[in-house]
């Protein structure tokens, strides 16, 4: 993810305990460009709604538990 940040111009930084952010300390910097992306790529945002578990299948596919439903990914990004 970090390097996909990078080569759209995003900058991170790496806290000390492993915690990386924005550069910019901008946030909402980041979440344009995610719901951007994930226009280009036909992807789903979901923004509001709580996670209630998230598993991971034995054909590495994700099951996501949400209080909008559940819902069944390759990959998954939760943001808060």
């Amino acid at each position: 993810m970090i390097s996909f940040l990078h080569e759209h111009a995003i900058n991170t930084k790496v806290e000390e305990n492993g915690r990386v952010f924005l550069k910019s300390g901008k946030s909402k910097q980041l979440v344009k460009f995610l719901v951007e992306e994930s226009k280009k790529n036909e992807t789903e945002c979901l923004l509001l709604c709580e996670v209630l578990s998230i598993i991971k299948s034995d054909e590495h596919i994700f099951v996501v538990t949400t209080s909008a439903g559940v819902f069944s990914a390759k990959n998954v990004i939760v943001a808060t």
